[in-house]
């Protein structure tokens, strides 16, 4: 019997502070009882992990000169740098139901309509012909829990090098440090993906593995600002005090 209790919310925002704002009120909000799907993608952006320190992990110079987004995240795991070459996914359930595994075989075999072959790596990670093509972060309630990622489809590979590279200055830092992976794009592996049939191979798979009747909804952002407290979040990740100010110890070596 087909089930309803899957849904797919999809944002057509590219602000990255709003989109994690989005993404914390459906985890927060949602019924833990309904598997949910959200996609979204974000103009060009830094993304750290709750636990990383900006000023070892990028180039903040070179990214306020070039209006680039440092965004901080609540949950863990690296850097990473956004355009819109990139999607990002987030699955939600329950904690009973949470399961990783299904989760990446959900996106791998949704990669497969394409011809790619791709498999997970130790480092939760999805990988092509050896190189990394989507990075994975995880946060867990008592009763719920969440699994995002990215997915590379063409981002810009020379400025993602030229913002996760850090200054002349070497910083010793306490938080986590990220590890830098070789990467790809999936263009490189198939010329004709793209964001919106890449997200519909995704939204099929994620429905069947459910068995669940398709019920997708594309988020209307200005009625959900009206939100006090979806405002105030998003006030927040905005603010200097949570994206530098919440940076761990660090010592600075002249």
């Amino acid at each position: 019997m087909v089930s309803n209790k899957a849904k797919c919310f999809i944002s057509k925002t590219p602000d990255p502070f709003l989109n994690l704002a989005l993404e914390y009120r459906i985890f927060n909000d949602h019924s833990p009882n309904n598997e949910v799907l959200f996609l979204w993608q974000n103009d060009r952006s830094v993304i750290i992990g709750r636990n990383q320190n900006p000023h070892a992990e990028c180039n903040l110079k070179k990214m306020e000169e070039e209006k680039v987004n440092l965004v901080r995240r609540h949950s863990g795991g690296g850097a990473v740098f956004q355009d819109l070459g990139n999607m990002n996914f987030t699955f939600l359930s329950s904690r009973d139901n949470y399961d990783r595994k299904k989760n990446f075989q959900i996106i791998i075999n949704a990669l497969k309509k394409f011809n790619i072959i791709a498999e997970t790596s130790g480092r939760n990670d999805i990988i092509v012909e050896g190189k990394k093509v989507s990075g994975s972060a995880f946060k867990e309630k008592p009763d719920r829990a969440f699994h995002h990622g990215t997915l590379m489809m063409h981002v810009n590979l020379d400025e993602l090098q030229n913002y996760l590279i850090p200054s002349m200055k070497k910083l010793q830092a306490k938080g986590t440090t990220s590890v830098r992976s070789r990467v790809a794009n999936l263009k490189e592996f198939n010329q004709i993906i793209n964001y919106s049939s890449l997200s519909e191979a995704i939204i099929e798979e994620f429905f069947s593995n459910h068995n669940s009747e398709r019920n997708v909804e594309f988020l209307d952002h200005n009625k959900l600002k009206e939100i006090q407290e979806l405002s105030s979040y998003f006030q927040l990740l905005k603010s200097d005090s949570w994206r530098l100010g919440e940076t761990p110890q660090f010592t600075h070596h002249l």
